[in-house]
Formats: C-alpha cells, structure tokens, sequence
C-alpha cells in the first residue's frame, strides 16, 4: 500500500490553501478585548502592519490596497476586502491614517488613503512586536527540532524546557 501524498503549499503553512480557515489570532487573554478568535493581537500586529508598511510606499485605495495586503500576508491571516475597510475607517478614526477622495479617470471616485506621522509611530510599535513574536516562534521551532532530533543529538542540545543535562552537574 502507498503512502498518501499530500501536495505542499509553500508559504502557507501544512494543508493551508487559499481559503480563510487559517486564523493565525491569539486566544484567551492575549485575544480578548480584539475580537475574539482570529482576531487576536497577533493578527491585529499583522494586518496593522501589512496596511501601514503598504501606505509608506504610496498612496492607495482601498480594494488596491486589500489586494496588496493579500500579497503580503494572506499566508498568515485571511485578508477580505470588508475587514480591510473596517480596518483603515478605525486606523483613521485613530489618528493613524488620512484619507482624500480623488476622481478616478474612469468609474466612480476613490477615497485614497497616507500614513500620518502617529501612523509611522505605530508602525514602529508593531514591528519591534513582531520581531520579538518571530524570536519566540524561532526559539519554539528549535526546541520542537531539538527534540525531534536522533536521540544523541537531543542530550547534546540544551534545551531551556529541560533544565541542565545530568552530565553538566557537578
């Protein structure tokens, strides 16, 4: 009997394809107080920073933007065009984005929308909590490899979890 081969999704996790049934939101008390499920702070970190990072390079609209923001980070969190929207109506309700309305050459007009400077503060906030999230995902990674590593190598590793290895008491 043959193995089940399951094609790899680069860049999307195990089994993740392009549906949005990935949340990658925090849960219990990192996410109460932003939206519950899904909607935790890491996904706030994620989203917030996709939409700033994306508006210092220029000047955009908002379903360009959405599609853009899906680019960037639709591996991680599921980006739609209705929760982008809410998104950049609260981040300029807060100070952190502005927005004018421009005629476009053909259709109807479009609100385009800047990083204010408490924008760029904030985008700053966000990366320095990113960093630190992707330095606590590594260190993770490394223990799970650590442990799934032959059993020789296990000892031979210090791992935090563990505590010192028999060997290094004295």
């Amino acid at each position: 009997m043959g193995e089940l081969s399951v094609p790899e999704q680069p860049d999307r996790g195990p089994g993740r394809g392009r549906s949005c049934r990935f949340d990658g939101g925090l849960h219990g008390e990192e996410a109460a107080g932003f939206g519950g499920r899904g909607q935790g702070r890491y996904r706030q970190a994620i989203m917030q920073t996709a939409v700033l990072t994306c508006l210092l390079q220029g000047e955009l609209h908002g379903y360009e933007l959405a599609e853009r923001i899906d680019q960037m980070v639709g591996a991680y969190v599921c980006v739609d065009p209705g929760s982008t929207y809410r998104l950049l109506r609260e981040l300029e309700s807060e100070g952190y984005l502005a927005s004018a309305w421009h005629q476009a050459e053909s259709g109807p007009s479009r609100r385009n929308y800047r990083v204010t400077d408490s924008g760029r503060e904030l985008l700053a906030e966000w990366a320095t909590f990113l960093e630190r999230r992707a330095s606590a995902m590594f260190e993770l990674a490394q223990s799970a490899r650590r442990v799934l590593s032959p059993a020789g190598d296990v000892m031979s590793q210090p791992d935090p979890c563990l505590g010192p290895k028999l060997s290094d008491e004295k």
